[in-house]
């Protein structure tokens, strides 16, 4: 599902699991505001808490938001989709956990335990996550919002020289760029439940990619806390990776089904507007059509996602826009309400989203069908809101 090299190196694709018609047991529609309502209101969020200890069950916290009220407001003035049927999205983030509705607004808040992400287990009642720290793994029942501590990576990892650095012992924890240099979860794709639920994997590295000089494969086995780890880069000090935590037990992505709606536009291998088999429109000579584990194109087959605007160094970056197969139109991907349509040759990279190689970039189905671009939610037509989170995967 991520785009770039970090993909191509590690051979990672996790798999989109999915929700209950309502994401799960506890969860109630009743809260959310009918469409055109401002959305509920959420009392502010109390200090985080640290992860549980091991084996102590967190009691949920009164709810707090997971969208910033600047998203909200612009959501709230865009007016809300015409049909929000489509099963709620669950976000984990620094305030928690909760299902959020495909406008951007909270339903209802599942834990206030602080997370860098998760992941669903079979049967779609549990989740497992990684605790803000980069090191807790607890395990999250979706419908009373109960936490249980399962294990915790080990703080150091001893790592052999590298060009950067000399042998000796690398922190283990936080998460993404601001990390430093620790072992950390650089992408969405680094970290799996194996099929089956017994098992979390995780790839840490210290950069991206692109500049790492360390990367550790982790084993989780979820019913003891069990944790094993090896590195796997440098080759020089690399050993064999955790049984069970190879490419080849990755959950593989599930191929849709081809959308039967036609529509008017088409955008060819060559990133042009094409319609009755004539060209329509020039796309600026840096766009191409976006690839990944899904397909560029929403599960509906309307929309398509074009990149362009290549910028490399440490990490390389591209920008985003939207195709409408319907319109024959062309939208950037910016933050509030959805964007005006501009000139397909106008493309300007810099008046778009910009995502890293790292980055994800996903449609999720239903209605509507929405686009996550890592903590963006892309509501086509309506609003582009900001999460304080990641989608669940």
């Amino acid at each position: 599902m991520a785009l770039g090299v970090l993909a191509c190196a590690l051979a990672l694709a996790c798999s989109r699991r999915g929700v209950g018609e309502d994401a799960g047991p506890g969860s109630s529609r009743a809260v959310r505001g009918s469409p055109g309502a401002t959305p509920r209101a959420i009392e502010e969020p109390a200090a985080r808490k640290p992860a549980p200890e091991d084996g102590v069950v967190a009691t949920p916290t009164p709810a707090q938001p997971l969208v910033p009220e600047a998203a909200d407001a612009a959501a709230t003035d865009a007016g809300h989709p015409a049909d929000l049927s489509g099963r709620p999205l669950v976000v984990a983030g620094p305030d928690g956990l909760a299902t959020v509705d495909r406008d951007g607004s909270v339903i209802r808040e599942i834990t206030g335990t602080p997370l860098a992400l998760a992941r669903w287990l079979p049967g779609n009642s549990e989740l497992v996550g990684l605790g803000a720290d980069g090191r807790s793994i607890l395990r999250i029942e979706l419908e009373s919002g109960a936490v249980r501590a399962v294990a915790s990576l080990p703080e150091r990892v001893r790592v052999c020289a590298s060009v950067e650095h000399e042998a000796g012992d690398m922190a283990v924890g936080a998460v993404g760029s601001d990390a430093g240099g620790s072992l950390h979860v650089e992408s969405d794709d680094a970290v799996w439940v194996v099929p089956g639920g017994e098992v979390l994997c995780l790839v840490l590295q210290d950069r991206n990619a692109n500049m790492m000089d360390y990367a550790v494969r982790f084993r989780v086995v979820l019913a003891d806390g069990k944790v094993e780890a090896a590195i796997e880069f440098p080759e020089a000090c690399a050993v064999a990776a955790p049984t069970g935590c190879g490419p080849e037990e990755k959950p593989q992505p599930v191929p849709r089904p081809s959308s039967r709606t036609t529509y008017p536009f088409e955008v060819d291998a060559s990133a042009r507007l094409v319609r009755d088999g004539r060209v329509a429109g020039v796309f600026a000579p840096t766009l191409d059509v976006l690839e990944d584990s899904f397909g560029h194109r929403s599960p509906s087959g309307r929309w398509v996602v074009l990149s362009g605007g290549v910028d490399g160094g440490d990490y390389i970056w591209r920008s985003l826009w939207l195709v409408d197969r319907q319109e024959g139109k062309v939208f950037p991907v910016r933050e509030g309400t959805f964007p005006e349509a501009i000139e397909a040759a106008a493309a300007d990279p810099q008046a778009t989203e910009r995502v890293a190689g790292e980055s994800t970039v996903r449609w999720e189905d239903g209605s509507p069908e929405v686009l996550v671009i890592d903590d963006l939610l892309v509501v086509p037509g309506y609003a582009v809101v900001r999460l304080e989170g990641r989608v669940a995967e």
